[in-house]
């Protein structure tokens, strides 16, 4: 072997022979001295014993490092290299079939190996995703599942390894996300999702009851297994460095868990821990025995020699989240936590918090028994809450968004004197409900005690819009300490700390936090090297010092610059820089290239770090996307919260696209396809349709409710017909079928896994008239204009039906700003709609037109419809209940005046999917006809709906 060269992997073969596979990519045989001999070894006084005899010279090499070497069969071995090499070497020929040839690139590595049986294996990597292969005659051929979307090439770090048995595998990557797929006779499929903690690099079950997990800084993470999904109950920190296995000895009922420089050794009940400092790369029985692959050789290690660690620190712990607008009163609360009090400079200090901030707080306890998880805790276990304080700069609150996903409370900050960050805060709730699953949400009044400006019946029914009730919602004063018993009383007493993991760390984490703290109490700018570190938490080499902050920046905790080893904390050049680039951002309207950013704020070395960082951090956390060119600085980031659909944005294809990928022709008069992508890549989707030739989905975005319509044409090559952003337009889009590919790989999981997300306020338990109130004040900010017509109809209300396929297309491309609903006015006779009334423009559809409309909405039933006076809506908007915005003529003011307006309220609760091209029959010179409705929309007097362009044609000529 070379001088650097070091084992990563090896597989037990017959005669005590092992094969050893290396870093520089060799292979290598290797003997062992035999079981019985091992056993008869006396280990004296060292901790271990060589147990290798001899190495052979190498016998295949590969790019890259070895992997895995699996077998497949009695005669058969897999290797598996970094760079995805894969052969199949034969014992007994002692040679080798290449199955694939891996490329010479840190982009296309393959990290995991998994064999099912001699016919059939599985990798996964950060190039051809997972692949399931089958032998074909003398070779195998491959496949990627469809189903297995959330792991890309943007994901490295992937952990593959049985589950359950030979028939369930868990596949994990380093954003957390985690899949449980089984395997069958006709291959494999995905059977659940979940998310775990920590970059995992290996794992184990014991008793299908616990999840033992290692992750790459070393932590490790004990999971209850509920069916399928998992609880974490410890979390140990005793390691800083690099985790390799998790391996459970019979022989010493001991799990043992391998890392780069140091074996961690867990008692079955976790109540004990230790360690001992040897590298693992590998642990595998041998006879009886248990022996292990270090960086340099075979050993047997002397397991009674067991060194307990350090001084341990116990503690469970509780993270809340807290957001809110600027100068709301965020991290004053945090310090009134803290402090118990706030002194007057505290309480007249103008200066505002950037970035984040974390506030560790312990709490005391009066009822430890209560909460006690396991029997070897202390009673007094101590218990501690990280607040992860965000700063309120409108700008910039989504690119913190990610830090907040896994807190146990998220608690949302408004001023009692201020509507609008009322308002913003409904906005935060609903944008972070969904992505932070485990939470549960209370709403924090600051400036109770000053003239409130928002009523008490307007916060209410804001609050049951969004689906929340007012029992969440906490009024303090930080000057008087009002309502601060109410917090801990409704907040922090309430606190289930039976279900708060366990911490168990070295002295050093404690130190760090403890330090951490004291810089974010001082509210000073602080920029730390790794040297600058007090004496106290110096007691670890750079390296293993270096991973635990490292993973102590991945969770959120600080600000750390990688390239120049230093701990950011307050840092007020390096928040600023956050700020303006999120400014600039949305100057740009959310497309932005990395050039412009450097051009614009790079003027000096120190502010181009900053901004290499801060984009990285965008990166590892999914804030927008990138689309590569040739060098970092020829990206483009686009931020799909940002577009605007009212704009155009730079045709830049052939930057942005892979080069593969650059067959086709665009139009440039409608919203580009950077755009349709990100926000395929980015929001929650509602599927509306799919047909043979038609996907069209329903997305959650700010300030309103997008369309995104792919309408297909199956050729000899793909078309795509229409593709846009709220607005449709019969443009031609001619894309070859790697483009088509590369679209429906962001959209794949809702074509195999359909699932409906209603976003409609909560309505239960209202009457028709609050309801009402609600939709209005909600989603019409448009003027009424004077109406003079009454309209009478019940007849029509009673026939209204819900159909989802048609309602989702007019809803889409008619009320997108209104969430759904639109107020009109309509003329019927007879059960015939003759007139309509368009509010927004006063205008009246012909009355040819209106039969058409008609006829339309009576094949296809879709509304629920409701009258209101036009006074009423008068009077509601005198008491505050819905929009100022609204004008109205004296004549509407005058209670004598009986004029209507006809509602119709968009009802989508019904979740089924199903054809939306339909058959609309209409009358020309007489005589029915029935045309095939094609995908264009056309705009009559405002009112749209879809038109094919026969009938175009039928309404001008009429």
């Amino acid at each position: 072997m070379e001088e650097n060269e070091v084992f990563t992997c090896c597989l037990l073969l017959k005669n005590n022979s092992i094969m050893l596979g290396s870093s520089y990519g060799n292979i290598y045989i290797g003997q062992l001295r035999t079981p019985s001999e091992v056993n008869n070894l006396e280990f004296n006084n060292n901790d271990n014993i060589e147990v290798i005899t001899k190495i052979s010279e190498k016998i295949l090499s590969f790019q890259g490092s070895i992997r895995t070497i699996e077998n497949l069969n009695e005669n058969n071995i897999l290797i598996l290299s970094s760079y995805g090499d894969i052969i199949c070497y034969s014992i007994k020929n002692r040679s080798h079939t290449e199955i694939q040839k891996g490329k010479s690139s840190k982009f296309s590595k393959t990290w995991r190996l998994l064999v099912i049986d001699e016919d059939r294996f599985i990798t996964i990597g950060n190039y051809k995703k997972l692949m399931y292969w089958y032998r074909s005659g003398d070779n195998f051929e491959s496949n990627t599942q469809p189903e297995f979307q959330e792991f890309n090439e943007k994901h490295a770090y992937f952990c593959l390894n049985w589950f359950e048995g030979k028939n369930i595998f868990l596949i994990n990557n380093f954003k957390g996300h985690t899949e449980l797929w089984e395997v069958n006779a006709s291959g494999i499929s995905r059977i659940a999702r979940d998310t775990l903690e920590g970059n995992l690099q290996d794992f184990l079950t014991i008793n299908n009851d616990y999840l033992i997990t290692v992750d790459y800084f070393g932590y490790i993470y004990v999971f209850r297994i509920e069916d399928h999904t998992f609880k974490k109950v410890f979390e140990f920190k005793i390691s800083s460095n690099q985790g390799n296995i998790v391996y459970y000895s019979p022989e010493n009922e001991l799990i043992l868990i391998g890392t780069n420089n140091e074996l961690i050794f867990l008692e079955n009940d976790f109540q004990k821990v230790y360690k001992k400092d040897v590298p693992v790369k590998q642990i595998f029985r041998y006879g009886n025995i248990d022996l292990i692959l270090s960086s340099k050789g075979i050993i047997r290690l002397n397991f009674d020699k067991k060194e307990v660690p350090e001084s341990i620190i116990n503690y469970r712990y509780k993270k809340i989240g807290l957001i809110g607008d600027h100068d709301v009163g965020k991290t004053t609360f945090c310090r009134y936590l803290k402090k118990g009090s706030l002194s007057d400079e505290d309480l007249t200090s103008e200066e505002s918090s950037l970035g984040r901030h974390v506030w560790t707080i312990s709490v005391e306890d009066s009822n430890e028994q209560d909460n006690k998880i396991l029997s070897f805790l202390d009673d007094d276990i101590s218990k501690k809450i990280l607040y992860f304080d965000i700063a309120g700069q409108k700008s910039e609150h989504f690119t913190y968004f990610p830090i907040l996903y896994d807190s146990d409370i998220i608690l949302l900050f408004y001023q009692g004197t201020s509507r609008e960050t009322f308002d913003q805060v409904l906005k935060y709730y609903l944008e972070l409900k969904n992505r932070c699953s485990k939470a549960n949400f209370f709403i924090i009044q600051t400036h109770s005690e000053q003239h409130q400006r928002i009523t008490d019946r307007y916060l209410k029914r804001e609050l049951i819009r969004i689906g929340l009730d007012d029992t969440i919602l906490i009024k303090i004063d930080s000057k008087t300490g009002k309502g601060y018993n109410d917090f801990k009383e409704i907040v922090l007493e309430n606190i289930d700390w039976n279900s708060a993991p366990t911490v168990i760390e070295m002295p050093i984490f404690n130190n760090l936090m403890e330090f951490f703290d004291q810089l974010y109490m001082s509210g000073k700018s602080s920029s730390i090297s790794l040297e600058d570190l007090p004496s106290m938490i110096l007691n670890l080499d750079e390296q293993r010092l270096e991973n635990i902050i490292l993973s102590l920046y991945k969770k959120g905790i600080i600000q750390y610059l990688e390239e120049d080893k230093r701990i950011l904390i307050n840092n007020e050049e390096y928040e600023t820089m956050h700020s303006e680039i999120t400014n600039l951002i949305d100057e740009e309207y959310g497309y932005i290239k990395t050039k412009l950013i450097y051009k614009e704020l790079g003027n000096n070395l120190q502010k181009k770090k900053f901004i290499k960082n801060i984009l990285k951090y965008f990166k590892d956390n999914e804030i927008g996307i990138i689309f590569k060119e040739n060098s970092k600085k020829k990206e483009t980031h686009i931020f799909p919260r940002k577009l605007r659909s009212d704009l155009y944005y730079p045709n830049q294809y052939e930057d942005l696209i892979p080069k593969n990928l650059t067959k086709f022709k665009f139009s440039d008069n409608l919203l580009q396809l950077e755009s349709f992508i990100a926000f395929l890549d980015i929001y929650p989707l509602d599927l509306i349709s799919i047909s043979k030739s038609e996907i069209l989905f329903k997305i959650d975005h700010e300030p309103d409710n997008a369309l995104l319509y792919l309408n297909i044409s199956r050729k000899e090559s793909f078309k795509v017909c229409s593709i846009g952003i709220n607005k449709i337009e019969n443009v031609d889009y001619q894309i070859e079928k790697e483009i088509l590919s590369f679209i429906l790989e962001n959209i794949g999981n809702y074509l195999n896994d359909v699932s409906f997300k209603s976003n409609q306020p909560s309505l239960q338990g209202l009457d028709i008239e609050e309801q009402v109130k609600i939709l209005l004040k909600t989603t019409y900010e448009r003027p009424f204009l004077d109406f003079k017509t009454e309209y009478n109809l019940n007849t029509k209300a009673e026939k209204a039906e819900f159909l989802k396929d048609t309602i989702a297309l007019t809803n889409s491309a008619v009320f997108n700003e209104n969430m759904g609903f639109l107020i009109i006015g309509i003329e019927e006779k007879d059960g015939q709609i003759l007139n309509i009334f368009d509010i927004s423009n006063s205008s009246l559809l012909e009355e040819k037109s209106a039969v058409i409309l008609n006829d339309y909405l009576n094949n296809f039933p879709l509304l629920d419809f409701y009258e209101i006076k036009i006074h009423d809506l008068y009077e509601w908007q005198e008491n505050e209940e819905i929009s100022n915005q609204i004008p109205f003529t004296e004549n509407q003011k005058d209670p004598s005046n009986e004029d209507k307006l006809l509602v119709i309220r968009i009802n989508r609760l019904k979740e089924t999917v199903c054809d939306i091209k339909k058959k609309i029959h209409f009358e020309k010179k007489g005589k029915q006809k029935l045309y095939d409705r094609g995908w264009s929309w056309w705009r009559i007097n405002s009112y749209t709906f879809p038109i094919s362009e026969i009938e175009k044609q039928i309404l001008r000529n009429k």
